[in-house]
């Protein structure tokens, strides 16, 4: 990302951008940079440089913020599960939590292997 851009970028924000984000944003803009084009050359071809660049923009954008969102409800997802099991291992009232997830682990594992039939 140019520096220039990376200064907009951050003045539009309010704040810093770390590299990770300016990679994100960057590759996010280039992504949207070979689509635009493609959905309707017409239109393209009809539009000036600016508004070119405003729709690569407004697209780059829109898919960055898609991305975060997934990331962070993944993220989301993935604390209540590791709750959910962490509870769910301590709060057995005979096993201690390494039995508890031995028996869980037990339990979804293929154990035909191990029979002696």
């Amino acid at each position: 990302m140019k520096d220039q851009c990376r200064s907009a970028v951050e003045a539009e924000l309010g704040r810093k951008l770390t590299d990770k984000e300016a990679d994100l944003l960057e590759q996010a803009f280039q992504k949207a940079k070979r689509e635009v084009p493609g959905e309707d050359i017409k239109a393209w071809k009809s539009m000036s440089d600016e508004e070119r660049a405003e729709a690569i923009a407004n697209r780059a954008i829109q898919d960055y913020t898609q991305q975060h969102v997934f990331n962070v409800t993944t993220l989301v997802n993935d604390l209540e599960i590791r709750t959910n099991l962490a509870k769910e291992l301590t709060s057995h009232p005979t096993l201690n939590p390494l039995e508890a997830l031995h028996r869980k682990l037990v339990m979804h594992t293929d154990q035909s292997r191990y029979s002696i039939c």
